[in-house]
């Protein structure tokens, strides 16, 4: 049997796609349904699903160092993917995501323009 540390999974990322804020017991899935065109730069990134077991160090919270095992990569989005909900709603957005970006970046215009390219395409694939 064939054992690997870690899958890799292609992911898409939804921006606020207008909502206010997404009321009480609704999914975010439901409510957030734009996305970032299929070209956008982070989509070339991908999510890891790892046995913990295998991980050796980490970083930071986007990178893990696991033993040299093989990885599971999926490159096509129409096989496997997991929707990244990155700005959540605009009263996220703008009370924390905004905050927390300008501790690292502090560039407001680079965060702006990250959620408005998060909001290009229409893509209710959970519905």
């Amino acid at each position: 049997m064939l054992v690997y540390s870690t899958v890799n999974c292609p992911w898409r990322c939804y921006g606020t796609s207008g909502v206010e804020s997404i009321p009480q017991g609704q999914p975010m899935r439901k409510a957030l349904i734009y996305r970032a065109s299929d070209d956008y730069y982070l989509h070339a990134f991908y999510k890891s699903i790892v046995q913990p077991k295998y991980v050796t160090g980490s970083p930071s919270p986007h990178d893990l160092y696991c033993h040299t095992l093989p990885i599971l990569e999926f490159k096509k989005v129409d096989l496997f993917r997991i929707n990244h909900y990155w700005s959540r709603d605009k009263e996220f957005f703008h009370g924390e995501k905004i905050r927390r970006y300008m501790k690292w970046n502090g560039n407001l215009d680079t965060i702006l323009g990250i959620e408005r390219a998060m909001n290009a395409v229409y893509d209710p694939i959970l519905f």
